[in-house]
């Protein structure tokens, strides 16, 4: 919780203190995808995950820089996350690192798309991934370590490898990846024929709710698309009441807060907690209206029947059968 409220709503007030919130909702959003890394079992173990969350966030800012504004922006982020989605097959800790990738990924490219400042915009979201990076350690430090879990059994890379590429022979190798570059090209498709509405969140609500998994109606998805039509409206209240912006930079840090807890308590709870700090965040010194709201309630529903769309396809098409 600590975290949560350092990494996130820390980079704010010091934007207000500065006066001009701007670069410090941008710092905020590399504090939110680093996250707090939990309690960890030795203190080279953390540093090692924090290098490597780090690394995937420098990743995805640069890859985002480079392509935001470009004609072919679109394109290429789909077919980015098409391949890191295909890279994610090879294990399990492979699959991760690429979820990680694509939703930074598809983030990132909306705030530099919105800001119109790719550059600058980029080295405050690394700078306040930094400062995230930092203030794990220093947290950690004073925080007891968990007893160590028993050794996974690992496979040999070259054992991995060859099981992966089996597995590009069928379908259900590729389902996955199909199903998050059918759904992020329509997405940008969307955008792209109705650009005075705000449907940038359509991107991302599909990389919130496209799991690795093929199932008809996952439990996770239902919670997160509910929670996140529940959390628009929450942002939309705030929106409302128009607070200033040190009440804003308050609300800000008691759902960082409190995003920590809920992760693991209630996942439901947790994703209506984590809509609206997404959205106060990214909209932090604009000025908001209940048309905005509006664009963000279609976008999510729309995000949620694609990838429900995507899953129904694929499962009909027999992605999910079985190796012979």
């Amino acid at each position: 919780m600590a975290v949560g409220c350092l990494t996130i709503a820390g980079p704010m007030v010091a934007g207000i203190a500065a006066g001009d919130i701007g670069p410090g909702a941008s710092a905020a959003i590399g504090g939110f995808m680093m996250g707090g890394l939990g309690s960890p079992t030795r203190a080279r173990e953390h540093r090692r995950e924090i290098a490597l969350v780090f690394a995937i966030v420098v990743a995805a800012i640069v890859a985002a820089a480079l392509i935001a504004g470009e004609r072919h922006e679109p394109l290429v982020l789909v077919i980015l996350a098409g391949g890191a989605a295909l890279f994610g097959g090879v294990s399990r800790f492979a699959a991760i690192v690429a979820m990680r990738f694509v939703l930074f990924l598809v983030l990132t490219s909306f705030v530099m798309i919105d800001s119109g400042h790719a550059a600058s915009t980029g080295i405050m979201v690394a700078l306040g991934a930094a400062w995230a990076g930092v203030v794990n350690v220093a947290i950690s430090a004073l925080a007891p370590h968990r007893p160590a879990p028993p050794p996974a059994q690992s496979h040999p890379r070259g054992q991995r490898l060859k099981r992966w590429r089996a597995s590009l022979k069928r379908l259900a190798g590729w389902q996955f990846a199909l199903r998050l570059v059918a759904c992020l090209a329509a997405a940008g498709a969307i955008r792209a024929h109705w650009p005075e509405h705000h449907f940038h969140w359509i991107a991302i609500t599909v990389a919130l709710l496209t799991e690795r998994s093929l199932e008809r109606f996952p439990v996770r998805v239902t919670q997160r698309a509910v929670g996140t039509l529940v959390g628009v409206i929450a942002a939309g209240l705030v929106y409302w009441l128009n607070p200033p912006q040190w009440a804003l930079a308050a609300v800000i840090a008691v759902l960082a807060a409190a995003r920590a807890p809920l992760r693991t308590a209630n996942y439901l709870a947790y994703t209506v907690v984590q809509t609206p700090l997404v959205l106060l965040i990214l909209d932090a010194g604009q000025r908001q209206g209940f048309e905005l709201l509006g664009d963000r309630l279609v976008a999510t529903l729309i995000g949620a029947a694609l990838v429900l769309a995507a899953n129904e396809l694929l499962l009909l098409a027999g992605a999910s059968k079985p190796a012979p």
